[in-house]
């Protein structure tokens, strides 16, 4: 069932362009404006106010996908829900306009795109690293948890990463907590990912800064991204060329998503996944 959403969603999400219904920021900022202003939370919220906001979604989903039997309603639930929460149009707009500024060679305009997708030169990751974050966050992630606890896990996903970013923005007490929080939900996701990027890139280069990245804790989920995306796609970003650095790193993330799919209809046909 896992297997036929993911297969269903990744090609309905490429094939159709999202109405605001299937965008997850639709539902979040909803969410966010009913709960923020009644319990103060962007003030100096408890921890555990804080923590509730973040489960309340994911419980509701959980209960509902696992206390009502029914099996068309279970694929219907996960099916629509994981279309929500994959992808962002926003992004992919931005980023075709990026790549259509840099045909023309408007440079001025690449880095506005660039601006769009929060892509910041100071972090020291390259702009075709940012597109494998991107791409990491909003499909690989998201499939990844999917595949873990079903819709739930998607809906506790995407509403740590939005309440993570919105509390990060107006400078939160809770905002390190969050970060914190959603570093461990990525701490699994990412490496999965990242050992699927030496798969389907160049193992041998990749493995060593991947191995030292398994064992740094503290190694933050793009940083991992980031360094072993570049090690598995042994390019250098061109003063002339800007585009062949990112569409190099988007290929590999596509190809590495192809590469869950296959993993995942093994586990199904072997049906250590249902």
């Amino acid at each position: 069932m896992a297997l036929f959403s993911l297969l269903l969603v990744l090609a309905l999400e490429r094939m159709m362009t999202k109405t605001r219904l299937w965008r997850s920021e639709t539902y979040l900022d909803a969410y966010f404006s009913l709960v923020s202003k009644p319990l103060k939370l962007e003030q100096a919220s408890p921890q555990v106010l804080v923590y509730g906001v973040l489960i309340i979604p994911a419980a509701l989903t959980f209960a509902a996908q696992t206390q009502i039997d029914n099996l068309f309603f279970q694929l219907a639930l996960g099916s629509v829900i994981l279309m929500i929460g994959t992808g962002c149009p926003n992004v992919r707009s931005s980023f075709k306009g990026y790549l259509q500024a840099a045909n023309r060679g408007d440079m001025q305009a690449c880095d506005l795109y660039a601006e769009q997708l929060n892509y910041r030169p100071e972090t020291g990751r390259s702009f075709g690293q940012h597109i494998a974050w991107i791409n990491y966050s909003h499909y690989m992630a998201v499939a990844l948890w999917f595949v873990a606890l079903g819709a739930a896990g998607v809906v506790l996903y995407i509403t740590v990463r939005y309440v993570a970013l919105r509390l990060s923005q107006i400078n939160h007490p809770q905002a390190a907590g969050l970060a914190s929080i959603l570093h461990v939900l990525d701490w699994v996701p990412v490496r999965l990912t990242t050992l699927g990027y030496m798969l389907v890139g160049n193992f041998s280069e990749a493995f060593g800064v991947w191995f030292r990245s398994l064992i740094d804790l503290k190694m933050s989920a793009a940083d991992m991204i980031a360094k072993t995306a570049k090690a598995s796609e042994l390019v250098e970003p061109d003063l002339h060329d800007c585009t062949e650095e990112p569409c190099t790193m988007l290929r590999l993330a596509k190809r590495n998503v192809m590469l869950m799919l296959v993993v995942v209809a093994i586990l199904t046909l072997s049906g250590l996944l249902v």
